[in-house]
């Protein structure tokens, strides 16, 4: 016995190996599986073989008392891939469900189903946590590269050189979470009981066994059922997987819960959260970067952004938020305030809006074109098999449009939050429409002014004419000449 060594099968094909010309009669496979039974536990064998395994079911973990805990006071979040396949957009997916629940009443207070677990998931579903049920105190999270983001977790600034006059909070660029209101911890990598809220992901498994593509946990192996669904096209669509799970979540939230014996929902019966405002929320959800301002403006990836007042900042790194469906406009914060609304460049480009799911779209169906038409370059032979490739690759670069889920705010909340100044420039900033040329033409001409057209016309018409004699001008000189001969 020795880490990661050789399994009983393997330890008995080289005792027959070995011991096949010295013995006229060898053990069996089962004396040998026995004696090492019975000299070595199950869990020193597991400790050889997988110490990762060992650690997950026999290491040492802290049992909390979670009765101590209030309400709001601690949130545990985590992302998981559900079992059951669906269509979405001609392919067959499995979804993953992104939620948030309360450690006291074992409630799901936010979640939202996306064929990807990524930052904008995870922000979608605490938008709709905290629209019902307030801001949380702590928030316990997994450590996935989603979590882990500068959007959700944020960024620390490693500065060689730590200035004692300068504040320490800029020094730190705070997430969503942080934002908020509520302090951030991670959980330990690989370790399942570290949060409570992966054991009640099972309940879309466990309710939902009659639904076509479910794979019951089986995610290298899928049972033929599931093959069979996929083939004759029995699978839900993602819209009505959709609902289903929201369903199953409220069913779950209104029964009584296995450790508490209470429903969920009757532990927030005459609570009154406070509730951030509209306008906070959507500052929140909003694409933030810090970039350094340069040329009277920021750039952001390949797009840049310029406003009239940035000169005077330059050098000076800020925040930089957009609106995820609208990205023509980029409002720049420098140590809490507003400094301007800046315009994308150019902006006679885009005769719509631009959002980010656009964006990556059209980023996708480029690189789809580029690698069919690399393809039918190598293979010209193949070329007649597909009539038309661009379209091909165009339809399999199309991204997918998210079904919103509505949510009800409480009856009686309240709004606060020290950012409630700034969200509201920022919104009622980007609801302002840019100044464009053609405007101010118009207006021009309506109150009777005249307009470039008017005056390129006057301008022609002076041309046309015949020239007006002009006054000859005498030299001073000549003049005081002849006022000296009359005094002679």
């Amino acid at each position: 016995m020795k880490e990661l060594g050789p399994t009983i099968q393997e330890t008995y094909e080289r005792y027959c190996k070995e011991f096949k010309d010295r013995r006229d009669k060898l053990f069996s496979h089962t004396t040998i599986a026995d004696f090492i039974k019975t000299k070595w536990t199950p869990s020193e064998r597991l400790l050889a073989r997988e110490p990762d395994q060992w650690q997950k079911h026999h290491g040492l973990f802290i049992h909390r008392d979670w009765s101590l805990v209030g309400l709001n006071e601690c949130w545990v979040s985590d992302a998981k891939q559900v079992d059951i396949a669906c269509f979405h957009n001609g392919k067959v997916i499995f979804p993953w469900l992104t939620a948030f629940m309360d450690s006291r009443s074992r409630k799901f207070t936010g979640w939202i189903l996306a064929p990807n677990a990524d930052k904008w998931a995870i922000a979608q579903a605490f938008d709709y946590a905290i629209a019902t049920h307030g801001v949380p105190e702590v928030i316990y999270l997994d450590r996935g590269r989603p979590y882990k983001s500068y959007m959700i977790s944020g960024k620390k600034v490693k500065s060689r050189v730590i200035d004692s006059y300068k504040n320490i909070e800029t020094e730190e660029f705070i997430g969503l979470f942080r934002e908020a209101g509520s302090e951030v911890y991670f959980a330990a990598p690989y370790w399942p009981r570290e949060k409570i809220i992966e054991p009640n992901f099972g309940l879309f498994t466990d309710r939902d066994r009659n639904v076509p593509g479910n794979r019951f946990f089986d995610t290298k192996h899928r049972p033929k059922k599931l093959e069979k669904a996929i083939r004759k096209g029995k699978l839900l669509t993602f819209e009505q997987l959709y609902q289903r799970v929201n369903k199953t979540i409220n069913e779950r939230n209104s029964r009584p819960h296995s450790s508490t014996k209470k429903t969920p929902n009757s532990y927030y019966e005459g609570f009154v959260p406070v509730v951030p405002s509209e306008s906070f929320r959507a500052f929140l959800r909003m694409d933030r970067h810090w970039i350094k301002i340069r040329n009277s403006g920021v750039k952001i990836g390949k797009d840049f952004y310029r406003g009239e007042e940035l000169w005077r900042y330059g050098g000076e790194i800020a925040q930089c938020r957009r609106d995820p469906a609208d990205i023509r406009k980029c409002a720049v914060i420098l140590n809490g305030k507003l400094l301007e609304i800046a315009y994308l460049e150019p902006k006679g480009h885009y005769r719509s809006e631009i959002t980010l799911k656009n964006r990556e779209t059209v980023h996708k169906i480029n690189q789809n074109i580029r690698r069919e038409r690399k393809r039918l370059i190598e293979h010209e032979e193949k070329a007649l098999s597909n009539p038309d490739p661009l379209k091909a690759a165009m339809d399999m670069g199309q991204e997918p449009k998210l079904k919103p889920r509505e949510v009800r705010p409480a009856s009686k909340v309240t709004a606060l939050h020290r950012n409630e100044k700034l969200s509201r420039e920022v919104i009622k900033g980007f609801k302002e429409e840019p100044p464009d040329l053609a405007d101010n033409e118009s207006e021009a001409a309506t109150a009777n002014q005249e307009s470039i057209f008017s005056k390129y016309a006057a301008i022609s018409k002076r041309k046309n004419e015949a020239p007006k004699p002009r006054l000859r001008l005498i030299p001073r000189e000549k003049l005081t000449m002849f006022i000296e001969d009359e005094e002679d």
